[in-house]
């Protein structure tokens, strides 16, 4: 995984053998390639986020994608599936951070979202966004160093803080009892599809201008 978007990375135990992987290895293996892509294209905009109005967009970016997808997995998983799902990161940080950043209006919603159908997809999706909370710590301390007057505006990318490591380790303890092949197959083919569609988002804000570099 690049370390820039480690936003969705997380060090896992790798096997070679099909038959020993977890869900959460299969997972890692099989959207790899999607993931990475994801990772090139973000990574200049973030390297090169030095003023406040590159900094909004790349917030307004992430809410137009992760505040309807939250939605849609919502409706799918609940406190049965995980224990502390409403307590789970949501995308209204970012309206909080664009706040501080003196950005108040409300960004954009993607409409091309991932297929997310049903328990396994939702969780495929669930991968990404809840992944993304890792490589968030990475990006809110390369955020600070180029403008510590950010500190009150990281409350998206820092995630969980101290929680953040135990969430995801209880996320993947939730999606390794989900076995079968075609429970393993929706939720790699759902994680990729998710991956996909937030490049594809990013590329348009690029395109149009709402996502620049300073």
């Amino acid at each position: 995984m690049l370390l820039s978007f480690s936003l969705i990375s997380v060090i896992l135990t790798m096997s070679s053998s099909p038959e020993t992987s977890s869900t959460a290895q299969i997972l890692k293996t099989q959207t790899a390639s999607n993931h990475a892509a994801l990772e090139a294209l973000l990574l200049p905009y973030l390297q090169a986020c030095t003023d406040a109005e590159a900094y909004a967009g790349i917030l307004r970016s992430f809410y137009g994608f992760f505040a309807p997808l939250e939605v849609l997995i919502q409706q799918q998983v609940d406190h049965l599936i995980i224990t502390d799902m409403n307590h789970r990161r949501k995308a209204a940080r970012i309206l909080d951070d664009l706040r501080f950043l003196g950005c108040p209006d409300t960004p954009p919603i993607c409409a091309a979202l991932p297929s997310v159908a049903n328990l396994f997809e939702a969780l495929g999706a669930m991968y990404v966004l809840e992944g993304s909370t890792l490589g968030g710590r990475g990006i809110t301390k390369m955020l600070l160093r180029s403008n510590p007057s950010w500190a009150e505006a990281t409350h998206f990318f820092g995630g969980y803080g101290a929680d953040t490591g135990g969430k995801w380790m209880q996320f993947i303890t939730t999606i390794n009892q989900y076995t079968t092949q075609q429970e393993v197959e929706a939720m790699v083919a759902a994680a990729n599809d998710c991956f996909l569609k937030f490049r594809y988002w990013l590329e348009h804000r690029a395109e149009t201008g709402a996502m620049k570099f300073c």
